[in-house]
């Protein structure tokens, strides 16, 4: 086809933490959590045989001990433990733990439906009932960590018989008769209340001698209230700064149900160093972990990243230890017994590389939230800190806020380059601008170096990459006209006044077409050249006039949105006047308004088109074209809902044009049918998908194609419903009905 349009696009960028079928995904994000204990009846480990809740004495006993533990067929380390059955009135409950043991962190698990679960005794039961801790699957609320245990119970109403199978989703049957009866509820006791002291002392494997002192454990009525210092055992004052915090603590029960602190005291909150640039010899730094209190057992298991595990008995006159690997849930697979007490063993030269490296972008990070210009720019090498001093200083003149870089944590970041480098360090640069809302985040990858010439074997930062902060590529103008901040190149000033007056007649427009949903001030970027634009946006500045693009991040609470941005392709309007930039600027705001409804697996064809629609772009020509030389059989509305993007891969852009001018016409369509306010119903029902089906369809891997490929295959799965739903038609009737009206409204 001629006559190709450029055109704007929602651009959906993706970090994700994701898996798929019956599977389990390493956990890649430490964020800070408040994690409370599982809800729904507490049950213990056959061992632990607490005071009677037993029934009369002249009945039989309702409780039958069962210890049998199987590992999942799919899922490597993950085991079922059914470990007592419960009989009470016309049912049985089982109750269960599901164990991580294999040796990582989780984010979770998707597969194993815990609804599924059957019951063979007398006759086949299914699952009348479960505890609200296994509501989301048998992994935790939150993360699963390595030795930590989903606790909860499984009910079968009517359930009859002596001998017994359960079968449960992803795991092998477990067999078991009821020959083991006791008249005790074989439930762990709670702490007791009460004060227990320690003074015991653990090195980090990766912090040369930063000491971790468990100084007491208080176990309230709510609460349990751990005292712990990190002291400072170098021989001399040190400058030490760290992105761990008293948050990242985990408490295992008596169960191994894991909880995080929901109060940090003010001196750990933002590290588990003291405050100051200097860290004296011998200083303790002193605060108190505010858990929930454990509802399981009298022995509970400390975690601190790169601290070895600690058993805390909470007993009087009890004594702290290292734990053990006896310490650790049950597991189909023997644990070597006992496992000898770990001893400190220096950092291999990699790891204190990393850790020295890790040192100074974390100075860095402290400096420009500090706004201390001298010692952000002593962190790079001389070459750079000439252009890191103009972009410091064009951050401080603009209107940002709430500026920030954190680096990343996993073990893997930055891989050595030699003995004297490091590669791909990785950090998140984010801020917000003033007055508005959004959050706006660049992910960073740094390349470091020491024994750099004149600088004393230093680390310095000699590369910065990534996807790099639009003030970052050139000197940078802001100015606050009515609904937007409008971010551009000085040399674009004299176009200012009329972008201006474009800019507020495109927020009329989509404010009146869409009441109430447009943020009072938004932020728009206007490139100066193609090459700014194809870094900023990954979209070639030939084929588009703009771009608004999302980050998502995927977790176990859903889908969140993490980061925004709006970017008008300044160079394609110079070198093309006849280009509509109101139009544009239109589009991308309307994808900017919509975009808390929009999700990476919404069809591009309901995004694309209800921004077409409501800037009124609609391409006749290509249309027209289209349906009278190829005909509408060459173009499957169910193929185009797997596209959650347009224009991937289409160089010539012919087919880009296409996609787009058949979904301004299909929403119009469905505008002018059901009315728009059904059709954004429909739009925004794509942000009500359960969390579970997206589980299902996300990938073993978090790459962007296999990330795209996921979400396409979720598009087609979830729009035939939402349009039989929303319409009351199905797919095909729709495709049928659209393109008999489209044929009507096209001139022949």
């Amino acid at each position: 086809m001629a006559g190709l349009r450029k055109l704007g696009v929602a651009l959906l960028l993706c970090c994700v933490c994701v898996g798929c079928g019956v599977t389990a995904v390493p956990r890649t994000d430490d964020a800070p959590q408040a994690v409370t204990a599982p809800s729904g009846r507490s049950s213990a480990a056959p061992i632990a045989v607490a005071p009677s809740r037993s029934a009369n004495s002249s009945q039989q006993a309702r409780f039958f001990i069962v210890d049998k533990l199987v590992r999942a067929q799919q899922l490597a380390g993950i085991d079922l433990h059914v470990r007592y059955l419960e009989q009470v009135a016309g049912a049985v409950v089982l109750h269960v733990s599901f164990y991580n043991n294999r040796g990582e962190d989780l984010a979770y698990v998707s597969g194993a439906d815990v609804n599924a679960a059957r019951l063979v005794g007398a006759a086949t039961y299914p699952l009348s009932a479960h505890s609200s801790s296994l509501a989301s699957g048998i992994d935790p609320d939150r993360s699963w960590l390595s030795g930590g245990a989903s606790v909860g119970t499984l009910t079968f109403a009517g359930a009859e018989g002596s001998a017994y199978t359960l079968q449960f989703p992803g795991f092998p049957d477990v067999a078991f008769t009821l020959d083991q009866p006791t008249a005790s509820l074989p439930d762990a006791a709670p702490p007791q209340n009460g004060v227990y002291t320690y003074n015991f002392e653990a090195r980090s494997d990766r912090l040369e001698n930063i000491v971790l002192r468990i100084e007491q454990a208080e176990v309230a009525d709510d609460a349990l209230l751990l005292t712990v210092s990190f002291v400072n055992e170098n021989p001399d004052d040190i400058s030490f700064s760290s992105t761990v915090t008293g948050r990242d603590a985990v408490l295992f029960d008596g169960l191994w149900q894991q909880y995080r602190p929901g109060q940090v005291e003010q001196t750990l909150d933002q590290g588990i160093q003291p405050p100051g640039d200097i860290w004296g010899e011998g200083e303790a730094n002193t605060g108190v972990l505010t858990f929930p209190r454990p509802t399981a057992g009298e022995v509970v298991l400390l975690r601190f990243p790169s601290y070895p595990l600690i058993r805390l008995p909470l007993q009087p006159n009890a004594v702290a230890a290292p734990a053990t690997d006896r310490d650790l849930p049950p597991s189909v697979t023997p644990r070597p017994t006992p496992t000898p007490l770990p001893t400190p063993t220096p950092l291999s030269g990699e790891a204190l590389a990393r850790q020295e490296a890790q040192a100074v972008l974390q100075a860095a990070a402290a400096a420009l939230a500090a706004g201390d210009r001298a010692s952000y720019l002593a962190q790079f090498a001389p070459p750079l800190q000439a252009a890191q001093a103009e972009i410091f200083d064009r951050s401080a003149l603009l209107p940002i806020t709430d500026l920030k870089l954190e680096l990343g944590d996993g073990p893997q970041n930055g891989l050595p380059n030699g003995d004297n480098e490091l590669r791909g360090l990785e950090a998140e640069l984010s801020y917000r601008v003033q007055d508005a809302d959004p959050l706006f985040s660049s992910p960073l990858e740094y390349t470091l170096r020491r024994d750099i010439a004149g600088q004393a074997g230093r680390w310095l930062i000699t590369e910065v990459g990534g996807k790099l902060p639009f003030w970052a590529y050139g000197p940078t103008a802001a100015t606050k006209s009515g609904s937007f901040w409008i971010f551009y190149r000085p040399e674009l000033a004299a176009e200012l006044p009329a972008i201006e007056r474009e800019a507020e007649a495109a927020f009329a427009r989509v404010d009146q077409a869409l009441p109430g949903r447009a943020d009072p001030v938004n932020v728009m970027h206007i490139t100066a050249t193609e090459a700014e634009f194809a870094d900023l946006t990954g979209r070639s500045a030939n084929q588009f006039l703009g771009v608004a693009s999302s980050r998502y991040q995927i977790n176990k609470q859903g889908i969140t949105i993490t980061s925004q941005a709006f970017y008008i392709n300044g160079a394609a309007f110079r070198n093309d006047p006849q280009q509509d930039r109101q139009l544009t600027i239109a589009h991308e705001l309307t994808h900017l308004v919509l975009s808390s409804q929009t999700m990476p697996y919404t069809p591009a064809w309901v995004s694309e088109g209800a921004a077409m629609f409501i800037t009124r772009d609609f391409d006749t020509q290509v249309v027209a074209d289209w349906y009278r030389e190829q005909g509408p059989q060459t173009l499957e509305l169910a193929a185009l809902t797997s596209k959650t993007s347009f224009g991937e891969g289409d160089h010539a852009a012919e087919q880009t044009s296409l996609d787009y001018a058949y979904s301004a016409y299909l929403a119009k369509y469905l505008i002018e049918t059901y009315g728009q306010a059904r059709f954004l119903q429909f739009y925004d029902s794509f942000a009500d998908v359960p969390f579970e089906t997206i589980r299902g369809q996300l990938p073993r891997s978090g790459d962007k194609v296999s990330f795209s490929q996921s979400m396409g295959a979720l598009a087609q799965q979830v729009t035939p419903d939402k349009v039989q739903a929303a319409f009351g038609v199905d797919l095909q009737t729709l495709e049928r009905d659209y393109e008999a009206w489209l044929g009507q409204q096209l001139p022949r």
